[in-house]
């Protein structure tokens, strides 16, 4: 069983400064993303490519909102700092998962890497605060963000009639992205650790994917 420090990368000049750093990360990040969606589909679990104006794309978003908690929660209860690092960047890993869903009404890869470029461009970004009251606190705020969105998720998949025709919560959706994004990089010490953490589990999901895992 690989671990993330099997995987933990060499030193090298990430320059968050640098916006092609950024578009790097993403393709990374959709790339394994792509890789374990197509395997999800494969078993029925999700719907792919989905619209979120469609039952089955609502029903996918309130999953993956779900799997950002329940990632989240899993960090608040770890109990040495590799652990809560990692499962908060498996928070992260679905919160980009998210514009993977639906490629029509959500956020280009453009948009993210501007999103992201700009968040950890702030001097107070990177905080390394996570005890777990604090994790505690930011996760029940997350969760209620959360619901508080799925006001537009109002299609079931067992209504013969959708309530919303469209899919108006495009751009409270890249909001929402924002501030879990923030609130998860305040986790991490600086840049180096955050980037550090994103190469390293990128590379314990290839190798899961590549051992079938």
């Amino acid at each position: 069983m690989v671990n993330i420090k099997d995987c933990w990368p060499q030193q090298v000049d990430a320059d968050p400064n640098d916006p092609q750093v950024w578009e790097g990360l993403l393709q990374r990040r959709r790339f394994t993303g792509d890789s374990f969606l197509k395997r999800e589909v494969e078993k029925g679990i999700i719907h792919y490519i989905t619209r979120f104006d469609q039952p089955p794309g609502q029903d996918t978003l309130r999953l993956t909102m779900f799997r950002i908690i329940e990632e989240y929660g899993e960090a608040v209860e770890a109990s040495d700092e590799e652990h809560v690092l990692e499962e908060l960047m498996d928070a992260f890993f679905f919160l980009l998962e998210i514009p993977m869903l639906d490629r029509y009404v959500s956020i280009p890869i453009i948009e993210m890497k501007e999103m992201l470029y700009e968040l950890a461009q702030r001097d107070t970004v990177f905080q390394g605060i996570r005890t777990s009251t604090v994790l505690g606190q930011e996760l029940g705020a997350i969760a209620y963000g959360f619901a508080l969105f799925t006001d537009h998720l109002r299609n079931r998949s067992w209504m013969n009639h959708a309530q919303d025709v469209y899919f108006a919560g495009a751009k409270d959706l890249k909001e929402l992205i924002r501030t879990t994004a923030h609130v998860i990089f305040s986790s991490f010490d600086d840049w180096d650790q955050f980037w550090h953490y994103f190469i390293a589990k990128d590379e314990v999901l290839k190798f899961r994917l590549k051992s079938n895992y």
